[in-house]
């Protein structure tokens, strides 16, 4: 059995002078930490080597649950000469430290991202159990209460609302399962459920006996009887039922005093859309210069509202509404129809109007599968393939590309693997930040996907999955975060799954709280 990143050369390495230091004298959630260590080719023929960091963190059994070691970052040499050398320097945060405890687990009084005081140790390592080069900083305790990228307070999301009249409840941790603890891996180990467990109707309003142990287990509470009713019912936005819900309550609906739409769509049009190309509609600060007076001298954010404002409501619905393979387009005000593109090993072979069945004139390449990519642990060579697919894309009419596909190697045994990077977070989502940063650099978007917890084929539009959150945030949701935060990504296809009873595309804190406001 190979331990993760596990890998051969057709020569031979030594490493040394492996060191980790900090960007500030005590730990805090902005500390960055660099480390270095020298690279020599001993053997008798060129090649490249990886240097993988793990880092082993402080852990208490029935506290936080943690790995025995979790890959930070990673880096790959240049190609090294027989005798030649080369200094490697890694950096990464604190918040890619931390843990999540989503029950209070070391009681201190704070659920989300956390580091526990203690020694954590560095490694430069060859794979997950490679001890050899070795680091040990004793360092303090530190709490993440907000998004270190958007400043949005995190906390437990996927949770029971507290109003009672919500149709929805959000949690995942189902009333039957058990969840895999590292203090006692034999007798938590997952197991089939037993045909009692799978009959909604068995024990249908008992919750899971665990969360009776846990302070805040109410927050996570959910019945058979709720899983039942719920999966009957299909979907809730949009009916009369929903005003109790999250995107109900959460979010101001009201419309704006400055949304004056156009009532025809043969009024005037005084401003196009490639007149506000690299001005954010969200920016309040940058001010436009223009030739055209209807937006001069205004802030970004006036001027993307003078724009829409053009649109009828029709056009405003359908620019939301219609979307397969395509983006909608409204040529009085300059905005052409986009083609987007299906295809995780190739962008293209498909038209605005759906599949077809060869690629056609369009010409573009077939790369090698995702998890060919990440076992190369080649960062720069995954943004090389990125500038590509965005060359590809730009020469060839696709505006969106429909990939990369990112879920996690959770079995051998799911139907696409062969899409998706690794069954590592870390690694998947460092490897995608680089594809994209390259992808996105040539102006073709990217949908990643199957966004999230979408990691089989069989019966992918109905399973209902269960987790809990921090399984759910370290693991299949990572390299999404790092799609999303790192690789500039601006485009989700969801999951066709449901997290509990709530499908994917209705799954507020999913889909809002988490993806739009922490990230």
């Amino acid at each position: 059995v190979y331990p993760f990143g596990y890998g051969l050369s057709y020569t031979t390495f030594e490493w040394s002078d492996f060191s980790v230091e900090m960007s500030t004298p005590t730990l805090t959630v902005d500390t960055e930490f660099t480390a270095t260590v020298t690279v020599k080719n001993t053997g008798d023929v060129a090649g490249k080597d990886v240097v993988e960091f793990y880092m082993e963190a402080p852990y208490t059994p029935g506290g936080i649950e943690k790995s025995k070691v979790s890959l930070v970052n990673f880096e790959k040499t240049k190609l090294l000469q027989p005798g030649d050398s080369q200094t490697i320097i890694s950096t990464w945060d604190a918040y890619d430290m931390a843990s999540w405890d989503w029950k209070d687990a070391n009681n201190d009084n704070h659920t989300g991202y956390e580091l526990d005081a203690g020694d954590y140790t560095f490694y430069a390592a060859k794979n997950s159990h490679d001890r050899e080069l070795y680091e040990t900083l004793d360092l303090n305790a530190v709490n993440f209460t907000e998004s270190p990228v958007t400043g949005e307070v995190m906390d437990n999301v996927f949770t029971d609302p507290d109003n009672e009249e919500a149709i929805y409840n959000y949690s995942s941790i189902s009333p039957t399962m058990t969840i895999l603890s590292r203090e006692d891996m034999i007798g938590t180990f997952p197991q089939a459920p037993t045909a009692e467990e799978r009959d909604l109707t068995a024990n249908a309003t008992a919750t899971n006996p665990m969360l009776d142990e846990i302070d805040n287990g109410d927050d996570f509470k959910i019945t058979k009887q709720e899983i039942d009713n719920k999966l009957n019912w299909g979907y809730v936005f949009g009916t009369d039922d929903d005003a109790n819900e999250l995107w109900a309550t959460e979010v101001d609906w009201s419309v704006p005093d400055d949304w004056t739409q156009a009532e025809s769509e043969s009024e005037a049009v005084a401003v196009r859309l490639p007149e506000l190309m690299g001005y954010s509609p969200y920016d309040e600060e940058t001010i436009v210069e223009s030739d055209n007076e209807a937006i001069d001298d205004k802030t970004a954010a006036e001027a993307w509202t003078i724009f829409v404002n053009q649109l009828t409501y029709e056009e405003l619905k359908a620019l939301n509404s219609i979307g397969f393979f395509k983006t909608y387009g409204i040529d009085r005000v300059g905005k052409e129809e986009a083609v987007d593109a299906d295809g995780p090993c190739t962008i293209g072979g498909q038209t605005k109007d759906g599949y077809i069945s060869a690629r056609g004139s369009s010409g573009t390449r077939y790369w090698c599968s995702a998890q060919m990519v990440t076992a190369t642990w080649n960062k720069e060579l995954a943004h090389e393939q990125g500038l590509l697919i965005g060359e590809e894309g730009m020469w060839n009419g696709y505006n969106g590309w429909y990939a990369p596909s990112m879920n996690t190697h959770r079995s051998p045994f799911s139907g696409r693997n062969f899409e998706y990077y690794s069954q590592d977070g870390v690694l998947a989502g460092r490897i995608t930040g680089a594809v994209l940063s390259g992808v996105s650099s040539r102006g073709v978007y990217a949908y990643c996907k199957h966004y999230f917890l979408n990691d089989q084929e069989t019966n992918r539009n109905n399973v209902t999955t269960w987790a809990d959150e921090q399984t759910m945030r370290e693991i299949y949701m990572k390299p999404f975060e790092y799609a999303v935060v790192e690789g500039g990504a601006c485009g989700i296809m969801t999951g066709f799954n449901c997290i509990g009873v709530v499908n994917n595309t209705e799954n507020y804190p999913g889909m809002t709280q988490v993806l739009r406001e922490e990230w």
